[in-house]
């Protein structure tokens, strides 16, 4: 299984089993994900698919199982997250490195190569797309873990079917987020 892209040819050799955060489901999980109330969880559910998505790449390269609010507190507490203005993807990225995970955030420039090369080499890319589920979230966060000939296979934590989903690079490429980053998760 092979993606072609520009002059580079990039390859997924197994397809890894990456853990699953569903946040459409949160209003059941919220005390699972660590939540006092119900409403503390809904306040933060549609900017929480960050951290969702560095949650999964930690549990899948490190082993270490955290709760997203566990995740959301080292966030505050790292001001990771700036009100009106939204996360720090730099910020958000060295947060991994407290569970052992070299988390790095690259220019992508909506370079489908600088997502497929990574996950092709065994990373994990967190990739922001436009369009949130409401109005105040212009964008979403994809877990983006393997490549193939045809596509690209990710989670989208805020999606009810987003697990395990599939998008071409054609796909991809019309739904990158203009800001032109993401956060390449990677083994120590």
């Amino acid at each position: 299984m092979k993606i072609e892209s520009g002059a580079a040819t990039h390859l997924t050799p197994l397809l890894p089993v990456v853990p699953y955060i569903p946040l459409h489901s949160l209003e059941s999980s919220y005390e699972d994900e660590g939540f006092d109330s119900l409403s503390e969880a809904l306040v933060w559910q549609d900017r929480l698919a960050l951290l969702a998505c560095l949650g999964m790449g930690i549990t899948h390269l490190s082993g270490h199982q955290m709760k997203l609010r566990e995740l959301l507190t080292m966030a505050l507490e790292d001001a990771a997250y700036i009100p009106d203005v939204g996360w720090s993807l730099d910020r958000v990225a060295g947060l991994a490195r407290e569970y052992g995970v070299r988390g790095m955030r690259k220019n992508s420039y909506r370079d489908i190569d600088t997502i497929a090369t990574p996950v092709a080499q065994g990373s994990l890319v967190i990739t922001l797309v436009a369009g949130g589920r409401s109005s105040s979230v212009g964008s979403r966060s994809l877990l983006i873990y393997a490549v193939t000939e045809h596509f690209f296979l990710l989670h989208d934590p805020l999606f009810p079917d987003g697990e395990g989903m599939k998008l071409s690079r054609e796909e991809l490429l019309k739904t990158l987020s203009p800001i032109g980053s993401v956060i390449v998760l990677e083994r120590v």
